[in-house]
């Protein structure tokens, strides 16, 4: 069954996702009512701390497959779930999804599908109240960027992409590694960076929809690294 969330610029975070929540659209302030009343009804009514660091090593697990409440959404931008996909839209203004988890290294992979208008990117090891460039770092994903050292597959003011790789208005693949202070990205297979830098160690995990446009995601998943089993 098609699955879908959706949030407007008025009420730009949402609490809490819940547990089997069926397809819904309404107003603004429909939502946002409706969402505070199913948390007090289940008892969910506060989020909590943001959960430990994940970094004992193990199995892929997907992130932003289902809404459950392993993320929460901030900013103005619109999210929706469906046919397997998460899908950003903005007219203005700038959005996220964001892990509840913290990780510190780790292996991501994840597929994408910006048109030519959006502004977007996957951030990780972010301070999970300040999710941008400064706080995170950025994969990017804007082949228009104004500033062409900063486009598609660059960490944003950390390291430009080795190679310029085309992505918009197609599926794409993301993949990142994070090992200390060692971090290497791929962008459809093509080696992007390959950076150390000491500035974060762990984080949450966010992905952005910015200015005008529409960005797809699928397949998002993660490896959590246990650094000690790792031979660099």
């Amino acid at each position: 069954m098609e699955k879908k969330l959706t949030l407007s610029s008025k009420h730009s975070v949402l609490p809490c996702s819940i547990p089997g929540s069926m397809p819904f659209e309404a107003s603004a302030g429909v939502v946002f009512t409706l969402m505070v009343a199913l948390l007090s009804a289940f008892g969910l009514n506060s989020c909590g701390p943001k959960q430990p660091v994940d970094n004992a090593g193990g199995d892929w697990r997907s992130l932003f497959g289902e809404p459950d409440q392993s993320w929460t959404i901030q900013g103005e931008a619109i999210w929706r779930i469906e046919d397997g996909e998460l899908i950003g839209t903005t007219e203005s203004g700038t959005g996220y999804v964001v892990t509840n988890r913290t990780y510190r290294d780790f292996h991501l992979q994840a597929e994408f599908f910006p048109d030519e208008g959006i502004n977007s990117g996957i951030f990780f090891r972010c301070l999970p109240d300040s999710i941008g460039p400064v706080h995170c770092y950025e994969a990017n994903i804007w082949d228009n960027h104004v500033d062409q050292r900063w486009r598609t597959g660059a960490i944003v003011l950390h390291q430009s992409p080795e190679a310029r790789i085309e992505t918009i208005d197609r599926w794409n693949t993301y993949e990142i590694k994070a090992v200390k202070d060692h971090i290497t990205m791929w962008v459809n297979g093509i080696p992007a960076v390959d950076l150390k830098d000491t500035t974060r160690g762990e984080g949450v995990i966010a992905l952005q929809a910015f200015g005008e446009g529409r960005i797809k995601f699928r397949n998002v998943r993660i490896r959590p690294l246990k650094v000690t089993d790792i031979t660099e």
